[in-house]
């Protein structure tokens, strides 16, 4: 699977479960005069926070894949650097980057 790939399933993964929260909010302010009248607050309350807690977990996921994506591409700039800097030290004289490219250019 591909970085993008994983980025959208994580998405989309956070997406289904912030829906609930707020479908479940907007239900339970629109019923609010039936909910006090049964005393079902408590029941509405641990369904909000089941709900929630699905809702942060797949949130958390999201932060932390990409924090440790950014990382990983952070680290691997600073390898792909050093190994640049340190080609170029060791080469020494003169450097072209035209006879790395194309070395056969200065040949006649």
């Amino acid at each position: 699977m591909t970085h993008g790939a994983i980025f959208d399933s994580f998405v989309n993964c956070f997406f289904l479960a912030r829906s609930p929260v707020f479908s479940h909010l907007s239900a339970s302010l629109q019923g609010l005069t039936t909910i006090r009248a049964f005393e079902a607050q408590e029941i509405l309350q641990s369904e909000f926070d089941r709900y929630q807690d699905v809702h942060s977990t797949s949130w958390y996921l999201f932060i932390a894949s990409n924090r440790g994506f950014g990382f990983w591409l952070d680290s691997f700039c600073v390898v792909y650097l050093a190994i640049v800097c340190f080609t170029i030290l060791l080469l020494g004289g003169e450097f072209y980057i035209s006879s790395i490219l194309c070395p056969r250019l200065g040949e006649e």
